[in-house]
């Protein structure tokens, strides 16, 4: 059986991902390994007159994500094609081709969520770095939405 890895991040493009891989799944009697990346980060907060304390996140509420994804995982199973769900914490472009490996993972069908040129060019995308990293094929699903102008605010 081939193990499609999906990483998700709840934007508007992961119906389309979760549909791409559902076909692909159904193609080829493979398994999604439907993956969210929680990024550690830490807060910062100013307690005292020149003294920062620092305070890890919490990693999201766990229960939450996991209804989230429940949703996900629910929608998969009714179209019988096998499931599994893991919550992996790192950095996205790091911890996605890790996962790839551990699982052995045959394809990553993946969402782009079409930001502009400037921001590609000050930040890259998590899909170029993980095209980057794995031997895999990835498949790259591009957001329906408009990229908005560079320079230009969405203010209504």
């Amino acid at each position: 059986m081939k193990n499609i890895l999906v990483p998700v991040d709840f934007s508007e493009v992961t119906g389309d991902v979760l549909n791409t891989a559902s076909e692909l799944a159904r193609s080829m009697e493979g398994k999604i390994i439907l993956l969210y990346c929680v990024e550690p980060s830490i807060t910062v907060i100013p307690c005292c007159p020149g003294e920062p304390l620092f305070i890890p996140n919490d990693l999201v509420d766990l229960n939450v994500l996991r209804e989230s994804l429940s949703a996900y995982e629910i929608k998969v199973r009714d179209q019988g094609i096998q499931i599994d769900v893991l919550i992996e914490e790192g950095a996205p472009e790091l911890t996605i081709p890790e996962i790839a490996d551990r699982t052995d993972a045959s394809y990553i069908v993946m969402g782009s969520h079409g930001h502009g040129a400037l921001y590609h060019l000050l930040l890259g995308s998590v899909s170029e770095q993980v095209l980057q990293r794995v031997s895999c094929p990835v498949v790259v699903v591009k957001s329906k939405k408009p990229v908005a102008q560079e320079g230009k605010d969405n203010q209504g």
